[in-house]
């Protein structure tokens, strides 16, 4: 009978699955046959990354996956996290039954990083902890001692190595151990000179066998209000040795007071250990007070450890010699200046004007000295003011639609001048002219028939936009001649709003010199002209010619990404890679 119930059972469970009738659902499933769990890693898998034009997105952890040769769609995997932490049990395994780690009493777990467990079963690390490759470790500059993280420097149980303790009547400074008031070092212990026998009123004085030590003499009584314990005349209220009693003495670090142990001052009970506050970096001052960054603890305060060291955005940082702050927290040195002794200055070569760095030997504005100008049409050559050879003109046209700048280079010399390579820069402002910026050029015999770029720079109204425009490889001027080149900027849909008269560079009159357009020479000095102190570096043209610069790529969702078993996979952009990972088990 019970083959046929078998062939029968089976069968049912195929015609089951064939019709998926509801009204024998059940018995379908009572056939789905357990999954088993394979290899499973501790980031489990989750949903692929969003793929994008730009930029790069971190994952969000997934749900763990199974690799098993069977389908496990609709089936509830065989394993239970048994705890907090647990990994899975894989129930048809005849061996370890632990997919992965080690079994534990009713846990799996990765003893490699489990703090209960901790390179083997039953191994606890204790509070504060940490289980690192299978070791119990305490965080740096603390040592791991009988189950405790320790500070060595200020134990008085641990001092300067685990399991050397300092005595009674002994602190711990710096990982030595010295005495507290009213003790005395002697042969390496820290004693009391009164009451010692082998130590009584200095070291190495000894009664002899018939003698007791009695306020740090040999005599053959004791005092009156000290009471005898073996050959010692003792204050049982004071004495570390015999406190409150000749069977009692106290611990490490340990002093008397009212005949009960306590810590030896400066040292304080710190969770069960006496610990030296003046100079423990984790209980400065007193528990569970801890300095920060690098400082150290002294005289019971947090310091930072260097002369011109103060603590600055939570580290200590030597403001003597630090650009980013110098001579005070957050007080920054600006380009081409270094930090010495606490102050900004400029690097060599280069002199400080008004907090700006300048090359003296080169600079219009501060040639030979802060104070000197050159002219308009002079250059500064090795701190002296000369006429420039070359010069130039504009004759500047504004209307709503389009700002028409005219400019004009013009050789003054006797002998012919290359301009290959040299770049002129007109600044304006966009003003309310909404729109796509493009600048063209009208007339130019010695630049590109095309436009240029105009490219956008953050500065004050007037010199927030800058236009460019290079002179052809080959081009030279000749002695007293000029060459002309005219733009037309304007928004793609020839948009109101612009007002050329206040741009940085406009300057009203047909073809004057015009200081306020600069010329670069094709190793980009300046040799004529004025920048805007005031607008910062224009960005680098890398549009096409005639058109706008191009905008940002925006990311977007794409495909999925390589987000794979360690959790769901970051956005990936034309030029940044997709985050991978997920959260750890």
């Amino acid at each position: 009978m019970l083959p046929f119930v078998r062939t029968s059972f089976a069968l049912g469970c195929r015609i089951a699955r064939l019709a998926g009738a509801p009204l024998i659902a059940f018995i379908a499933a009572s056939c789905a046959k357990p999954a088993r769990m394979t290899a499973i890693t501790e980031a489990t898998g989750g949903t692929g990354g969003t793929r994008g034009a730009q930029g790069q997105s971190a994952g969000v952890a997934g749900t763990p996956a199974s690799s098993d040769d069977e389908s496990t769609a609709g089936h509830a995997p065989s394993f239970e996290p048994l705890s907090t932490g647990g990994l899975p049990i894989d129930r048809t395994d005849g061996g370890n039954p632990c997919v992965q780690g080690v079994l534990c009493g009713n846990r799996c777990t990765l003893i490699d990083r489990d703090q209960h467990n901790c390179g083997e079963c039953g191994n606890e690390c204790g509070e504060g902890i940490l289980c690192e490759q299978g070791t119990c470790v305490c965080p740096a500059g603390l040592l791991h001692c009988s189950g405790k993280c320790v500070d060595s420097k200020a134990s008085a149980d641990d001092c300067g190595e685990c399991g050397h303790g300092c005595g009674p009547g002994g602190i711990c400074k710096d990982g030595e151990c010295i005495c507290a008031d009213g003790f005395e070092r002697c042969a390496g212990s820290c004693v009391d000179l009164s009451s010692d026998s082998a130590h009584c009123g200095e070291c190495d004085v000894e009664c002899d066998d018939r003698q007791l030590c009695s306020d740090g003499a040999c005599a053959d009584e004791c005092s009156e209000e000290l009471e005898q314990c073996g050959q010692s005349c003792a204050d049982t209220a004071t004495s570390a040795f015999y406190c409150g009693g000749c069977e009692s003495q106290c611990s490490d670090g340990e002093g008397c007071k009212e005949g009960k142990c306590k810590c030896a001052a400066p040292s304080r009970s710190c969770h069960g250990q006496c610990v030296n506050v003046s100079c423990s970096a984790y209980h400065c001052g007193g528990c569970d007070s801890a300095c920060v960054g690098s400082q150290i603890c002294v005289d019971g305060a947090c310091e930072c450890p260097g002369k011109s060291e103060i603590l600055c955005e939570g580290r200590c940082v030597d403001v003597g010699s630090s650009a980013e702050h110098c001579g005070s927290c957050e007080h920054v040195c600006g380009n081409d200046q270094t930090c010495k002794n606490g102050e900004c200055v400029c690097d060599g070569g280069l002199t400080d004007c008004d907090g700006a760095c300048v090359d003296v030997d080169s600079s219009r504005q501060h040639c030979g000295t802060c104070e000197t100008a050159c002219e308009t049409g002079q250059l500064c050559q090795t701190g002296k003011c000369v006429q420039s050879d070359l010069q130039v003109k504009s004759n500047c046209q504004s209307e709503q639609q389009a700002i028409r700048p005219q400019l004009r280079v013009c050789n003054s010399s006797s002998h012919d001048i290359p301009l290959a390579g040299m770049t002129l820069k007109y600044w304006f402002d966009q003003d309310t002219a909404d729109g796509e910026l493009v600048a063209e050029i009208d007339y130019g015999p010695m630049v590109p028939k095309s436009g240029t770029v105009a490219t956008i720079a953050d500065g004050p109204a007037g010199a927030d936009r800058v236009v460019s425009v290079t002179f052809n490889d080959g081009s030279s001027l000749k002695a007293d001649e000029c060459t002309d080149v005219q733009l037309r900027i304007h928004t793609a849909g020839y948009t109101n709003g612009f007002d050329g008269t206040d741009d940085f560079s406009y300057k009203a009159g047909e073809w004057i010199d015009n200081e306020l357009v600069a010329l670069y020479d094709e190793a980009g000095r300046l040799i004529w002209g004025t920048e805007p102190t005031t607008a910062t570096e224009p960005v680098t043209p890398t549009g096409g010619a005639g058109g706008a610069a191009p905008e940002p790529a925006t990311p977007t969702s794409g495909a999925s990404g390589e987000g794979g078993a360690g959790g769901a996979g970051g956005a990936r952009g034309a030029s940044g890679a997709g985050g991978a990972g997920g959260a750890a088990a």
